[in-house]
């Protein structure tokens, strides 16, 4: 269908092309449904001048399914604080694995460090918990384009996401680990809290990337699209 289609409206920016290519004369473009409305962003990227000791680290995701890696990265926080770095999750989502990740952090001796918040519907509750955060991880085993991710990102904080999907549209190469690397992934978050001025640096890149699925950028492009569509609608109907 994506090859004999005369415009083709992708999420992603080049995952999606790749793995479903459309004709060389097709009209294509990448239009998230992931549009983020003015309140999303901060007007500023974070300094970590004043970051918290421990740092916090934040994933979001639904626990449906195991997807979203969250084991992973409970098991790469444990490794965090057996180099001496005693940092605290905070795992927004919920779902029938809730139990048993809960279990793991206990089993591990994270009770304390990890705090499910279960599901909350609110955005501005979700942006609250994710400035009260200072990292934000996303140890995906398959994504999309993650909504999750980009609204981290509109907050100005650095984050760190697994080579799947869409995640690398986003994020700069030294924020990718490979999925299900627990190890490198907990190597991959005490390089970023060691190094504040790299954290600076990649808060400012992600927020300034976010802007980019701004929905009123994302209407632009939906029009566009749809004109396009319409008009080569309109040469075949003379057909």
């Amino acid at each position: 269908m994506c090859r004999h289609a005369s415009a083709l409206a992708y999420v992603t920016q080049e995952a999606l092309q790749k793995r479903y290519p459309p004709s060389p004369d097709a009209h294509t473009i990448h239009l998230s449904v992931a549009q983020l409305p003015d309140q999303a962003f901060v007007e500023d990227a974070r300094h970590y001048e004043s970051a918290a000791n421990p740092m916090i680290l934040i994933t979001i995701g639904s626990m449906d399914q195991l997807y979203k890696g969250i084991d992973v990265l409970i098991n790469s926080l444990r490794m965090c604080h057996d180099a001496g770095e005693p940092l605290k999750l905070v795992v927004i989502g919920d779902g029938k694995y809730r139990p048993q990740l809960e279990a793991q952090a206990q089993s591990l001796g994270l009770q304390e460090h990890v705090r499910f918040t279960g599901q909350i519907s609110s955005a501005e509750e979700i942006r609250d918990e994710l400035d009260r955060a200072d990292l934000y991880i996303m140890a995906s085993r398959t994504e999309g384009l993650p909504r999750a991710l980009l609204e981290a990102m509109a907050r100005g904080m650095a984050c760190i996401g697994t080579t799947v999907g869409g995640i690398p549209e986003l994020l700069d190469t030294s924020a990718l680990v490979p999925p299900d690397d627990a190890k490198g992934l907990a190597t991959r978050i005490q390089h970023f809290i060691g190094n504040h001025d790299h954290m600076r640096q990649m808060a400012k890149r992600n927020l300034a990337k976010s802007r980019d699925y701004h929905m009123a950028r994302l209407e632009e492009r939906l029009h566009s699209f749809l004109s396009h569509l319409r008009d080569v609608t309109a040469e075949r109907l003379k057909d």
